[in-house]
């Protein structure tokens, strides 16, 4: 269950198009790339435990931003060396607004990929600046509108996510937002995501069906939707997660196409093809953070689960068509306040 005792409505979606790798049958070049996004996951995309270091004392004379309650707007302010950091946004603020926000991305077909983007801005921007809830709800709406500007064919309108705040806040109040987001962010728009780093490993996937390829990004993308949600794999490396995520979605396979030595052959593969570092036993900690927030999705009440190991929790299936979600309305942020109350 998440934290507000409440099923994730979140359910697995077929994905319209597996990755694109003609372009990248140059195995240099895919190592190349893996590297440079291991880099910048610990460096410029890099994010602390925001939440736990603002709900101990602060020993450090440092300043923090602070947002105002209604506007968004931001300033320094000083802590003293045994202040305890103002903020009142926790884990279960940060569950509602991104299950929010995967409602606003299917309600307007778009990428679910960009909650991931959207997260990693919100995520960076509450690093640094200390938000109450009410500007932390300004503050993940403007961070999906950036991300859909840059990411999306299409973005969704200002006026759109303003109305659907029931006059908690103005457009005025979101450009103003994304003003402060970007400079705080220092206009580092362009994050390594759990879903990128699949899409390159997948190029080194061991030789099988094509369906059975297809199957395990499908389960692996959702599982990666998930690890946005959960806050403990803020801090945890994307590529770390992305190997957990491909790892799970090759358990439960028919035996007949060995999903266990596929699971083998894929990290041998790993260890020779790439640069990834990775340690086996956090590998496995993370499978298990994986399911247990799966275990809290409407997926998992959805799964006919026709497959069951014994350590593990029955295999996720896949959705092909998710019409009953993408044809529903928009829940406005004020609404999901009140829903998980």
């Amino acid at each position: 269950m998440t934290r507000s005792g409440k099923l994730l409505n979140l359910k697995m979606k077929g994905i319209r198009s597996l990755p694109q790798t003609t372009h990248l049958r140059d195995r240099e070049e895919i190592r190349d790339r893996i590297g440079v996004m291991m880099r910048q996951e610990g460096s410029t995309y890099k994010c602390r435990d925001y939440i736990r270091r603002r709900q101990v004392k602060c020993f450090d004379n440092s300043s923090v931003l602070i947002c105002d309650q209604v506007k968004g707007l931001c300033y320094l302010d000083h802590q003293d060396d045994h202040m305890v950091a103002p903020s009142s946004v926790d884990t279960s603020c940060r569950e509602k607004m991104c299950e929010w926000s995967y409602r606003i991305i299917d309600h307007f077909h778009a990428d679910r990929e960009i909650v991931a983007v959207s997260f990693s801005y919100l995520d960076r921007f509450l690093d640094s600046c200390n938000c109450d809830k009410m500007s932390f709800k300004l503050a993940a709406m403007t961070t999906l509108y950036i991300a859909t500007k840059i990411y999306n064919a299409r973005e969704i309108p200002m006026s759109a996510l303003a109305e659907l705040s029931r006059g908690e806040y103005e457009p005025k109040h979101i450009a103003e937002m994304e003003r402060k987001i970007l400079l705080t962010l220092s206009w580092h728009v362009h994050p390594p995501t759990t879903q990128c780093v699949m899409s390159h490993l997948y190029t080194i996937f061991p030789n099988s069906q094509p369906s059975v390829k297809r199957t395990v990004f499908q389960r692996a993308s959702f599982f990666a939707e998930l690890s946005v949600f959960h806050y403990s794999f803020v801090t945890r490396p994307i590529s770390a997660i992305a190997i957990a995520a491909l790892l799970n979605s090759m358990e439960g396979l028919d035996r007949s196409q060995g999903s266990s030595e596929l699971q083998a052959e894929f990290l041998e593969r790993v260890e020779l093809e790439t640069d990834l570092k990775y340690d086996l036993h956090n590998i496995e900690a993370l499978r298990d953070e994986l399911w247990e927030v799966y275990g809290s999705s409407q997926q998992y009440k959805y799964d006919a689960m026709p497959f069951t190991t014994p350590q593990r929790s029955p295999t996720p299936s896949v959705i092909e068509k998710s019409d009953e979600n993408l044809g529903d309305s928009p829940v406005c942020v004020s609404y999901m306040d009140r829903y998980a109350a």
